[in-house]
């Protein structure tokens, strides 16, 4: 031990050694303690209805012919029939709670900022709405969301930050839901306007493959699905070339990045908010 001491360059590379090791041991154990919670959640809200798993058999058939379905006379017709939509798809489950790709904030805390600057980023004339699943404002795993609305955008902005990361990751369900409102939205417009789904996940679908409905819904309407892939990589259900738009984002700014990709394609895109936010 003496001769140790008097070495200064020896003992400063064994402290250093030491504490990476300590320091290795230590997340080693945090990453052990996290995968038992995650898993914990889970089993414990796979049974509930929202993650059912979606046979191939079962999931919803788009119907074939004109889309959107005539307005029949009880719809009442927008007052912009050529106004863009932009229905987000917002991933509120357990895992949403990680910091993994967001600095000191949780991939929660991050989505919610970054969908909050892709709506502001939209002119006041465009239509925005929200469909989410996990852990709603009430704090119950279910699913929320928020009607299709231009101009003032306090309310989805309000939902926004209630969200609660919890439960699993229905994504079949909610993007059927989220088809089913634009559709409804395309009666009002006659079928004019542009018609976007945009979803922020970071997990693989737990009710379902959602491929093949998107595949339907690409096919027999006008909706363009974009799907932002926070923290995970390319191999995802809705990942489908030709068919969908994918991008993976690693990190915050990636993350606005694939928003920003959104937004370019209407010309209501003000892209100086992003550079005054």
């Amino acid at each position: 031990m003496g001769r140790l001491f008097r070495n200064p360059s020896r003992t400063m590379t064994s402290i250093i050694m030491l504490w990476v090791f300590l320091g290795a041991a230590v997340y080693w154990q945090i990453q052990r303690l996290d995968e038992k919670r995650i898993a914990t959640n889970r089993a414990a809200y796979a049974r509930h209805p929202n993650n059912k798993f979606i046979p191939p058999s079962q999931i919803p058939k788009i119907n074939p012919g004109a889309w959107p379905p005539p307005a029949g006379k009880t719809v009442e017709m927008a007052q912009d029939l050529t106004a863009a939509n932009y229905l987000i798809v917002f991933d509120g489950s357990f895992s949403m709670n990680e910091s993994r790709c967001s600095g000191s904030l949780t991939k929660l805390q991050v989505a919610k900022s970054a969908v909050k600057k892709f709506i502001s980023a939209l002119g006041p004339g465009a239509n925005v709405g929200l469909v989410g699943f996990g852990g709603s404002p009430s704090g119950k795993n279910r699913n929320y969301e928020h009607p299709l609305v231009s101009g003032d955008r306090t309310g989805i902005n309000n939902l926004l930050d209630g969200v609660r990361g919890l439960g699993n990751t229905p994504l079949s369900r909610s993007v059927f839901r989220g088809f089913e409102m634009l559709e409804a939205q395309a009666r009002r417009q006659g079928g004019y306007g542009q018609y976007h789904m945009v979803i922020v996940t970071d997990g693989i679908s737990t009710d379902g493959d959602p491929s093949i409905m998107t595949r339907n819904i690409v096919e027999r309407s006008a909706i363009k699905i974009h799907t932002i892939g926070f923290c995970i990589n390319d191999r995802h259900g809705l990942n489908v070339p030709g068919y969908t738009r994918y991008s993976t984002a690693s990190d915050p700014g990636a993350l606005e990045a694939g928003l920003r990709g959104v937004l370019s394609e209407n010309d209501s895109f003000d892209p100086g908010v992003y550079i005054k936010q």
